[in-house]
Parts: structure tokens; C-alpha cells; sequence
């Protein structure tokens, strides 16, 4: 992966932007970690989980309440035990409780907020608060995936996936996109993408990929294997396709040795 420069002229070796450089940074944290103990790991855990439950009990009405059970004075060597006690946060009590499951006191140097909702496939949507400390952590462990992953990210990316603008993406030709999105933008010399909203029908989603030819392709689980089944029942092939990326849903070992048969593919 060719890293971008943001200073003229300078392609080797790049000076990136305080944004970049954040980035490297966690990217560098995480590479360090991958070879930390386990014990070690725990250590940092819960060293971690002691300020977010400090910070949850003081700021967060949720959590003024529901907390109340754990000792007054927390200990981050005694809370592996204490958190197996936290009853775990179901999916309807973070939609019924999305403004008391919001803290009332970010700190500053967390950045600015912003809320953002699921897309609602299942029913109702899921609606929280993000920040930019949040992105930040997001961004770099999607750039640790494609590391991990080796993607060449000069090449062709297909995304299949729900958009919020209706309008987006649309058949019959979806949508080109420059670059694969604003978290790789920012690191690296990246693209093309293109898009397809994924109320399309399968049919046409495979009509679509077969002229795009994609070297990625990033959709969900569901969709994934419904696109799979199509291809092989209709004896067709996406002959440049290098790897297949799962989001949002979990991905079943049906799903995944389907994929491999037919696209041939990790």
C-alpha cells in the first residue's frame, strides 16, 4: 500500500496530515499489541474498562442507575470478575433508551458529535452518538483489515450495501466513485470504486457486477448468499474477483464455503 503524501511534491518518503498521522499511530499501537500476553492484554482491558465505567457512572443517566449494584471505589484489577456482572445491553433497550444511554458530559478532546442510525433492515433501527475519537479508532481498524487482508487498493472495489440517500446508487449503472472511501482516501493512493444499492434485485446485482468486474466486493452475509446461489445456478463467473468482504451481519460457515466454491475466493 502506497501511503499518500499531503506536502507538494513529496511522494518519498510521505509526510501525511495531523489526520494521517494519528492513524499511523494507532495502526503502530495495534501492530505492537497483536504480541502482547494474554495476561498483559488483560491488564490493559481492564485498565481500559475502569475508565469507561468511571465515565458511564458519572455522565450517563443509563448508567447512573444501572451501575449502582458495582462498589463505590472500582479497582482495575478487580473488575474482571465485577464485569461479568454488568448485564448485557440488548438491542431494544438501546433503541427504548437511546437519549439516557447518552453521556452528558464528552470530553472536549473527544472531538465533535454527530448521530447516526442503522439502516433498519430488521424492523426498527439502532440510533447512536458518535464522536470523533470514535471515527478515529474506526478508521484505523479498517485500514489494520486491509493490511491484514494484503488488498491491493489500486484496484476495483464493488460495494452492494444499503445508502441512506434513496437516490444513491440507483440501477441501471450505480454509481462511480473515485476512491474507496474517505477513511482510505486519507492514507492512501487508492480506487476506483463503484456502488449499487441493495434494494436492487439480485438478478440485476449480478447483471451489474458481471460489467463492472470488480477485483473487491463488500456487501452483506444474506445478500451475499443470495447472490452466490444466483451465479451458480445460472453457471457464470466474475473472472478479475480477488476477495469477498462481509459487513454488518454475521457470515455462517454455509455462506462462506458457498462463496469459495462458486467465486473461488476468500
Amino acid at each position: 500500500m502506497q501511503l499518500k503524501s499531503h506536502v507538494t511534491d513529496i511522494d518519498w518518503l510521505p509526510i501525511t496530515n495531523p489526520a494521517g498521522a494519528t492513524q499511523l499511530a494507532l495502526l503502530y499501537q495495534f501492530k505492537q499489541s497483536e504480541w502482547l500476553t494474554e495476561m498483559q492484554l488483560k491488564s490493559l482491558q481492564f485498565q481500559q474498562l475502569y475508565h469507561l465505567l468511571t465515565h458511564a457512572r458519572k455522565s450517563v443517566p443509563y448508567y447512573q442507575k444501572g451501575l449502582q449494584s458495582l462498589p463505590t471505589e472500582l479497582h482495575p484489577l478487580a473488575l474482571e470478575n465485577l464485569w461479568q456482572e454488568i448485564p448485557v445491553l440488548t438491542r431494544s433497550q438501546l433503541q427504548e433508551n437511546a437519549e439516557q444511554l447518552t453521556s452528558q458530559s464528552i470530553p472536549k478532546e473527544h472531538g465533535k458529535t454527530a448521530w447516526v442510525s442503522s439502516s433498519g433492515s430488521t424492523g426498527r433501527p439502532v440510533r447512536v452518538l458518535l464522536n470523533e475519537l470514535t471515527q478515529a479508532y474506526r478508521s484505523a481498524m479498517t485500514l489494520r483489515d486491509h493490511h491484514w487482508h494484503n488488498r491491493d487498493l489500486r484496484c476495483k472495489l464493488a460495494i452492494i450495501r444499503y445508502f441512506e440517500d434513496s437516490e444513491f446508487a440507483q440501477l441501471p449503472h450505480g454509481q462511480s466513485l473515485p476512491d474507496w472511501g474517505a477513511i482510505t482516501q486519507l492514507m492512501y493512493k487508492n480506487g476506483p470504486a463503484c456502488a449499487l444499492s441493495i434494494h436492487s434485485p439480485i438478478k440485476e446485482q449480478a447483471n451489474w457486477l458481471m460489467k463492472e468486474n470488480p477485483d473487491y466486493l463488500l456487501t452483506y452475509p444474506t445478500n451475499l448468499h443470495a447472490l452466490a446461489c444466483y451465479f451458480q445456478a445460472e453457471g457464470i463467473q466474475l473472472p478479475g474477483l480477488k476477495q469477498i468482504q462481509t459487513i454488518s451481519e454475521i457470515l455462517d460457515d454455509e455462506t462462506r464455503s458457498l462463496c469459495q466454491k462458486v467465486f473461488s475466493v476468500p
